[in-house]
């Protein structure tokens, strides 16, 4: 099994404390085995598009037009 090193807050590792290393060992993996999961799948969507960089970028561009038009008509202006 391989060991990873993390860096936590001081309030988290006090809580950490109290639980036993192969407790928190088995928390930790049931938290990261679905982020692995969902990126996976992510990125077997990303390598089925046919999309470049300059699509990509052109779309999110239109989208941050729109959403600002949108907050400003909401703001009345």
């Amino acid at each position: 099994m391989a060991e990873i090193t993390i860096s936590i807050p001081r309030e988290l590792e006090e809580e950490i404390r109290g639980l036993s290393k192969l407790r928190f060992s088995l928390i930790i993996a049931k938290m990261v085995r679905p982020e692995l999961e969902r990126l996976a799948r992510l990125k077997r969507i990303v390598s089925k598009s046919e999309f470049t960089e300059k699509d990509v970028q052109e779309l999110s561009d239109k989208t941050d037009m729109a959403l600002s038009q949108k907050f400003m008509q909401s703001l009345g202006k």
